[in-house]
């Protein structure tokens, strides 16, 4: 029996206002026979990780307040399990490309692979990093692609890192905003949205 795919999976937080029609017409851009080295071969690779593509960013291995914090021994075991994986040495100081963890978008048969590739590697704290750094980016050798239009709100401004948003670009144009937990800015986006 086949179940079938998604084309895309959104991961995305509470705090994050998704202009789905917006998001919707870029996906239907997207060729993504184009972003992955997996079944070339076969014309058929389906992989895509798309958002906000973080790189040369390195654990905070300094700071054990920081939600981020990573333990020394921790980082360490990881970089060795992946070598493990990969059968290479870890090629980076820090962190791997990786996407943003408040947004991004994964192709339906991408989640197979990740989830294959999860069962092998130990868990991380920081999912976003896991998922689509050390998994979707170091493993599987998926191209991370920036979406348009994705902006944050800063966590001390945010109305005033919205207004400042504002000036640059037309609401109706945002596909992705993240508000840092001012809700309000998401109702505000969207009757904005609504009544342009």
């Amino acid at each position: 029996m086949n179940l079938g795919y998604a084309n895309f999976l959104v991961k995305t937080d509470d705090d994050v206002y998704v202009n789905t029609l917006k998001l919707v017409e870029f996906l239907e851009t997207v060729d993504t026979r184009s972003h992955s080295q997996f079944l070339q071969n076969q014309g058929a690779a389906l992989n895509y990780l798309g958002g906000s593509v973080f790189s040369e960013r390195s654990p905070h291995t300094f700071n054990a307040f920081s939600k981020w914090y990573v333990p020394p021994d921790l980082w360490t075991d990881q970089k060795t399990e992946i070598e493990s994986i990969t059968k290479k040495e870890y090629p980076h100081e820090g962190y791997p490309n990786y996407l943003e963890g408040n947004f991004y978008v994964i192709t339906g048969h991408t989640v197979p692979l990740i989830l294959n590739t999860s069962l092998e590697l130990p868990l991380y704290h920081l999912e976003d990093v896991y998922l689509t750094g050390f998994i979707g980016s170091e493993i599987l050798k998926i191209r991370l692609e920036n979406v348009p239009n994705i902006f944050t709100s800063s966590a001390f401004w945010p109305r005033l890192k919205f207004w400042y948003t504002k000036f640059t670009i037309n609401p109706t144009d945002i596909v992705v905003y993240h508000c840092d937990n001012d809700i309000n800015i998401i109702k505000q986006i969207y009757s904005e949205v609504t009544l342009a």
